[in-house]
């Protein structure tokens, strides 16, 4: 599907924003749900460094059939990524955009939120600090005593205890497993 062909997923809650600039709608209405903040390279797409087009996109192994059993859990999907890429001039902030409205629409994903911003630069949205995370409880209503950060570095760990909820450590091609377990652990 082309990127210019997904903007009925916009009517249904799904986009992509750069948390840089506060939250997109607002506090949903409904009862609290749970969310699995993802970081996107290395942990929903292999990390080639500055993925910026939908050609230098591939998966990681079970990463779409990880999001969905989420989704069956009752968990909001938020992907959180640095994407220093477009202050350094090597994609624009559309080029990123394209290509997360991409990954909308071939995963159940229900927001992606990006920094812009380079490391050190003084920005709250930016990992470690916990600003995307804190927009996406803008705008979606979730339950934070049960969400968690799925990560591959520990500026996501730190991110996640910024925000004051778990951070689990990638560990590796095959997420799925490890995030079940932990999700079954926290149920039970």
């Amino acid at each position: 599907m082309h990127a210019a062909d997904t903007s009925r997923y916009r009517r249904h809650v799904r986009f992509s924003h750069c948390a840089c600039d506060g939250p997109r709608y607002g506090r949903p209405a409904g009862p609290l749900r749970p969310a699995a903040f993802l970081d996107r390279d290395g942990v929903v797409n292999v990390d080639f460094g500055y993925v910026r087009h939908v050609r230098d996109w591939h998966w990681i192994h079970g990463a779409r059939a990880g999001i969905e059993w989420l989704k069956t859990q009752g968990y909001w999907v938020i992907v959180v990524t640095n994407q220093s890429a477009i202050a350094r001039g090597l994609a624009t902030e559309p080029q990123v955009l394209a290509l997360h409205d991409w990954v909308l629409a071939h995963a159940r994903v229900d927001a992606i939120y990006h920094c812009r911003h380079l490391p050190g630069d003084p920005c709250p949205a930016r990992k470690p600090q916990p600003g995307m995370l804190q927009v996406a409880g803008q705008d979606f209503a979730i339950d934070w005593a049960h969400s968690f950060l799925l990560g591959d570095r520990d500026t996501d760990l730190e991110a996640a205890q910024n925000a004051n909820i778990p951070g689990l450590l990638s560990t590796g091609d095959d997420w799925r497993a490890q995030v079940r377990d932990y999700v079954s652990r926290r149920t039970s």
